[in-house]
C-alpha cells in the first residue's frame, strides 16, 4: 500500500478567497487548455456558461478557474453558489445573497451589493433550475 500512495500528494486546500467553494478531493487533470479558454473568457465576457455531461467535470474545472482568477485578481472576490440542494426555484437569490453578504434576498439587493466591484459569481449545479437562474442572472 505504501508503494501506490508514494508520491501522491492531497490537493490543496481551497483558496480563502473563493467563498463557499468546495474543497477537490482530485486535483485538476488534463484541462488546462480549457481552463485557459475559460480564463481568456472571463476576461471578455460578463456571463460564461460551462455545460457537459453529468460527471465530466465541469465543477472541477470550474473550480480550477476560480482558484487561478481570485490570485489573478486579488483585489476581488469569488463568490462560489452551489444550487445541487436547492429544490426550490424561489431560493436560488437567496444562496447567492447569503454567499456574497448582501443586505437583502431580492436580486435589487444582490445586484446593489456587488455592483461595481471586481468580482466573479460561480454558480453550480443549476440545471434543475434554469428558470431561475436565467431570470437572476438576467
Amino acid at each position: 500500500m505504501e508503494d501506490q500512495l508514494s508520491g501522491y500528494e492531497p490537493p490543496p486546500p481551497t483558496s480563502a478567497a473563493v467563498l463557499g467553494a468546495p474543497v477537490p478531493l482530485i486535483p485538476l487533470i488534463g484541462r488546462v487548455e480549457e481552463a485557459a479558454e475559460i480564463i481568456g473568457l472571463l476576461d471578455r465576457t460578463r456571463l460564461l456558461t460551462v455545460t457537459g455531461p453529468g460527471g465530466g467535470g465541469k465543477t472541477r474545472l470550474a473550480l480550477a478557474v476560480a482558484e487561478q482568477w481570485a490570485t489573478a485578481h486579488r483585489t476581488g472576490r469569488v463568490a462560489w453558489v452551489s444550487l445541487a440542494a436547492t429544490e426550490e426555484p424561489e431560493l436560488v437569490v437567496e444562496h447567492l445573497a447569503t454567499v456574497v453578504g448582501a443586505a437583502g434576498p431580492t436580486a435589487a439587493e444582490v445586484a446593489a451589493g456587488i455592483g461595481g466591484s471586481d468580482g466573479l459569481i460561480v454558480l453550480d449545479n443549476c440545471e434543475h433550475l434554469v428558470g431561475a437562474v436565467a431570470d437572476l442572472v438576467g
